[in-house]
């Protein structure tokens, strides 16, 4: 609720925390969270990122809304790097095009922002697709989510973790080739090689 939110927020601050990322569902579809943002920013946060599917930032009002509040970064999950990739993923048309546009306005409302990648099967051979798609909207850099777990080889919307670390690693030497910063979550650094 409301009250743990910000007492989280105020606790990360209390220990020393210099950046917040608000996610978890579709944050932005909270009423409270351009108050959550604003109480970020206001009790010392130097940086904010909202992570959200895009949808919600699609009218360049709402990220202008996002960004005055006190997001200085907002990460965009692309779960694949077309619209028809995307949009069956999100089980959604015109979702693609919702979250390239909302990069393009969070960018201009002055944001810095990501693209959050969930590597999954369906999808995980595009990845230097999506990086190459994704460069020239001025991203500053892209997560690549893997999700952990005993069960994950038996899932079906997750790749076989060896075979997704190959195109990831294709992915990124080309961030590297563009300079720009990139993380990896729940991968085997040993199948990352020398990324």
């Amino acid at each position: 609720d409301d009250a743990a939110v910000r007492r989280c927020i105020a606790a990360a601050r209390a220990a020393g925390a210099t950046a917040l990322t608000l996610t978890g569902g579709e944050v932005l579809a909270r009423a409270e969270a351009l108050d959550w943002i604003d109480a970020a920013r206001c009790a010392g946060f130097r940086a904010v990122e909202v992570r959200t599917s895009g949808r919600l930032l699609a009218l360049p009002a709402a990220a202008e809304r996002v960004v005055a509040a006190g997001a200085t970064h907002v990460g965009v999950e692309l779960l694949g790097g077309d619209a028809a990739a995307h949009d069956l993923l999100v089980g959604q048309p015109g979702a693609f095009s919702r979250a390239i546009r909302a990069l393009r306005n969070c960018r201009a409302a002055g944001a810095s922002t990501r693209v959050v990648v969930p590597v999954l099967r369906p999808s995980y051979r595009g990845l230097s697709a999506l990086v190459r798609r994704a460069l020239p909207l001025g991203v500053s850099g892209f997560d690549f989510i893997s999700v952990p777990g005993p069960d994950r080889d038996a899932h079906p919307l997750l790749p076989h973790p060896a075979l997704a670390a190959a195109r990831v690693r294709e992915a990124l030497t080309l961030i590297q080739a563009a300079r720009r910063r990139a993380t990896t979550m729940a991968m085997t650094a040993c199948l990352l090689e020398a990324h």
